[in-house]
């Protein structure tokens, strides 16, 4: 007699999700990320925000862009926009932290933003924003390899700026 249990294969369980749909990270994936640009709905001439979100799973980080100063890879951020939009600034990120190893690094849940502007002569229409998204995840134990993300948002112009006559 006894009781006998089975627990399923991984490859037969589900991931865990968030609220949104989007896998909650693990320790196969310790990164999640997602890109979008807000407002969704802008008028030529005006600007809006290309936003990463990222959130990471308990023990992971990231290296922080402004330089981790020895093995770990920084993360890196890169914008492939379409005509009639053009970066203003730079990338505004999260406060970064001193990691065990003396490196700076980011934790737990965080995003990096920055400042587009749509031409006041911008067409009418969809826009499609790509972002490269690299960075290196590691953990006390062991890092992964160096992974690039490509990442998607979508917005609409929905007019043209008047001009005075």
């Amino acid at each position: 007699g006894g009781f006998k249990f089975m627990i399923a294969p991984e490859s037969m369980r589900g991931a865990s999700r968030t609220a949104t749909g989007r896998p909650e990270p693990d320790s196969e994936h310790p990164v999640e990320s997602q890109a979008e640009l807000s407002p969704r709905k802008v008028k030529a001439g005006e600007s809006l925000d290309m936003v990463v979100r990222v959130k990471m799973a308990p023990t992971w980080h990231i290296y922080a862009a402004e330089g981790s100063r020895g093995p770990g890879v920084p993360t890196a951020l890169k914008l492939k926009l379409p005509k009639g939009i053009k970066p203003e600034g730079e990338w505004a990120g999260p406060e970064s932290s001193r990691g065990l190893d003396g490196q700076m690094i980011h934790e737990g849940t965080f995003e990096f933003r920055r400042k587009l502007r749509v031409d006041r002569d911008a067409a009418q229409g969809s826009i499609r924003v790509l972002c490269e998204f690299s960075y290196q995840a590691c953990n006390l134990r062991s890092c992964q390899p160096p992974t690039k993300e490509n990442l998607e948002a979508k917005a609409m112009i929905t007019e043209r700026l008047r001009t005075a006559r």
